[in-house]
């Protein structure tokens, strides 16, 4: 059987998407008691956008591999510039991205026509780089078991 890296290496890879909002600050609440996605959001998902219609040909090659898949996993790269991350004399900041992963998988979700229902593993990693963005690998979990 071959192990999850092996698997990862394998898949195609979504690279440079925008960093999400935190979800915490994507919805706005309604005067019935909803809610519903602000302007924040909506900004996002407008160069989300932008970047599935430039990078569209990869948008295409996973949207037809993942589609035959029940059971699909992501493993998700915040990369953050490191005033983000560290303060000036090196201590960690908050910067949760946890609350941004639900915002990142939806628009994923639209970009490849999958259900984000259908996505049962998330690994999120942050890690400092030179280019803020996300990359985001797809495996076949039905494949591993």
């Amino acid at each position: 059987m071959d192990t999850l890296a092996t698997i990862i290496d394998q898949t195609d890879l979504f690279l440079g998407m925008p960093v999400p909002p935190s979800v915490n600050n994507c919805y706005m609440p309604l005067p019935n008691g909803g809610r519903c996605r602000n302007k924040l959001y909506k900004d996002f998902a407008k160069k989300f956008e932008e970047w599935a219609v430039i990078n569209y040909q990869t948008v295409n090659r996973v949207k037809k591999m993942v589609k035959t898949w029940n059971k699909v996993g992501l493993v998700l790269t915040f990369s953050l510039p490191e005033s983000k991350v560290y303060t000036k004399v090196g201590e960690i900041k908050r910067y949760d991205i946890s609350n941004r992963i639900k915002v990142i998988e939806d628009a994923i979700s639209e970009a490849i026509c999958v259900d984000d229902s259908n996505f049962w593993e998330i690994k999120a990693i942050k890690s400092v780089g030179e280019v803020e963005g996300v990359s985001c690998k797809f495996y076949n979990i039905e494949y591993m078991n």
